[in-house]
């Protein structure tokens, strides 16, 4: 491994040897086994959630199907640990569907604006890597529905020299997006509009449906919208952005 970059690991809670790892999917999470006793990961989970139907909002876990209120896929997860954890304290599978059902996440990953006629999706991810990008863009690809992709990425300003040489969302599966029923595209940014687009073209979507607006104006955003017939829009732009539009969409759409 480059620089032997799995080196670097933890303690055996229970010999004190060093900790293997086999891969990571992120930090300490992982396949491992401990280099002097027996302690290792297992294949085996006690609770498993399993037969997952997004559209449903429903799941298999600890020998029932729940139906739950959220359906974004990293939410099986957290799902799946509370059952968990609830089911160690005493709760039953019944007191847990009952738990699910009135469960309201006050603020969190995905976040809906109203703008006139339409209604924006918001998809809160941390735009450092592709990854966190490439999520949001899969689960877009589950809707089927006609819609809008609103997209604002920005410069990093954590390293220099910024964008000289890279832009993480050359990294990120865009292909598949001309499968999913987008109609019309819109790239803002001060920094990357044209990025944003020319990733877009390379991924053979047609430069006819893209729109691109090389500057942060709200009104701006808020107008190109105007110009197509379609109420479903996904919005994937910085934390900043969104609360910037927030504001907008009250002053000059009706976002109550």
């Amino acid at each position: 491994v480059k620089d032997k970059f799995y080196d670097v690991t933890m303690p055996c809670p229970k010999c004190n040897d060093k900790i293997i790892f086999d891969y990571y999917n992120v930090d300490n999470v992982g396949k491992f086994h401990c280099a002097g006793c027996d302690f290792s990961s297992e294949d085996r989970v006690d609770f498993f959630a399993q037969n997952v139907d997004f559209s449903e909002c429903s799941f298999d876990c600890n020998g029932y199907r729940f139906t739950v209120t959220n359906k974004e896929p990293f939410y099986i997860f957290n799902y799946a640990l509370c059952i968990a954890v609830c089911t160690k304290l005493g709760m039953t599978n019944d007191e847990l569907q009952r738990s699910f059902s009135n469960f309201k996440n006050i603020s969190g990953r995905m976040e809906t604006l109203k703008y006139k006629t339409k209604t924006l999706k918001y998809i809160r991810i941390k735009q450092e890597n592709p990854e966190t990008l490439q999520t949001a863009l899969d689960y877009i690809a589950k809707d089927e529905t006609p819609k809008i992709l609103l997209m604002g990425l920005e410069e990093l300003k954590d390293f220099d020299p910024y964008y000289t040489n890279t832009f993480y969302a050359f990294d990120v599966d865009f292909e598949s997006l001309k499968k999913n029923n987008i109609k019309h595209y819109i790239c803002f940014s001060e920094a990357v509009a044209y990025d944003t687009a020319n990733r877009m073209i390379y991924a053979g979507i047609d430069k006819n449906d893209i729109s691109v607006l090389p500057n942060d104006s709200d009104e701006a955003i808020l107008s190109e919208l105007d110009k197509f017939d379609v109420d479903n829009v996904y919005l994937i732009t910085w934390l900043k952005k969104y609360h910037e539009l927030e504001k907008s969409t009250k002053q000059y759409g009706g976002n109550e």
